[in-house]
């Protein structure tokens, strides 16, 4: 595990942003695409191989698992522009969204 783990993404906040949990080849292409047109984004990556990947690739990537509601509150998905959650999240994003709505 990255040090600092969930820690590192609670210091990188900043209202607009897009918060992308998981970082499969979905949320790479979403991440490209942000990054062409200079949009601010988050990714947070829980896996230590796809973190470290993902940091030599150029992703601006923080270690943590973005299917806590604790960790995407602690980075703010509260101002966030969007939220994406890749296929391998499916299951697990219709509550986490309907909790992040009612906040």
């Amino acid at each position: 595990m990255p040090a600092g783990g969930d820690r590192a993404a609670r210091r990188v906040r900043w209202p607009g942003r897009t918060l992308i949990a998981g970082l499969d080849n979905v949320a790479r292409a979403v991440a490209r695409a942000l990054d062409a047109v200079k949009a601010p984004y988050l990714a947070l990556v829980d896996d230590p191989e796809r973190f470290a990947r993902a940091r030599c690739d150029g992703f601006i990537v923080s270690y943590g698992n973005g299917n806590r509601l604790d960790l995407l509150d602690a980075t703010g998905a509260g101002t966030a522009r969007a939220i994406v959650m890749g296929p391998d999240d499916s299951a697990e994003a219709d509550p986490l969204l309907t909790a992040l709505r009612r906040r």
